[in-house]
Order: structure tokens, then C-alpha cells, then sequence
């Protein structure tokens, strides 16, 4: 699973017998997702892409606001 948890199309469901899921191929499962598009085409997942997080913008952050400068 350490796949899919880097994968933009990866989520977290509130059903508790099928926690994880897959945006990609619209389905939710009990196991890695990665393992059950295997487990269907015999392949391995061919939509995966790699999460994209924000930087954080320091001139945005309050907290430089406040320091002192040295």
C-alpha cells in the first residue's frame, strides 16, 4: 500500500470494511487498492500520479510577522 499513499487518486472512506479507495478507477476496497487493480488486470496501476502539496509561502506565514530581526 505505500503506493497508493502517495497517489493523488487515493482516499481515506468512512465505510469501516472497505477503508481505502480509488478515485481513478471509482472503487473502495478492504486491502490496497494498488493490490486489487492487480489482482483484476494483472498489472500494475497504470493511472497512478504522485501527490502535488503546496509549498507554504513564508511571506504568508504570521508567524515572521513577529520575530525580531537580528
Amino acid at each position: 500500500m505505500g503506493r497508493c499513499v502517495q497517489c493523488r487518486f487515493y482516499y481515506v472512506t468512512w465505510q469501516a470494511n472497505t477503508p481505502h479507495g480509488c478515485k481513478a478507477y471509482g472503487f473502495m476496497t478492504a486491502g490496497p487498492p494498488d493490490e486489487k487493480v492487480f489482482e483484476m488486470t494483472s498489472t500494475p496501476c497504470q493511472l497512478r500520479q504522485d501527490k502535488v502539496l503546496p509549498q507554504p509561502n513564508p511571506s504568508q506565514n504570521r508567524r515572521n510577522k513577529f520575530r525580531k530581526k537580528r
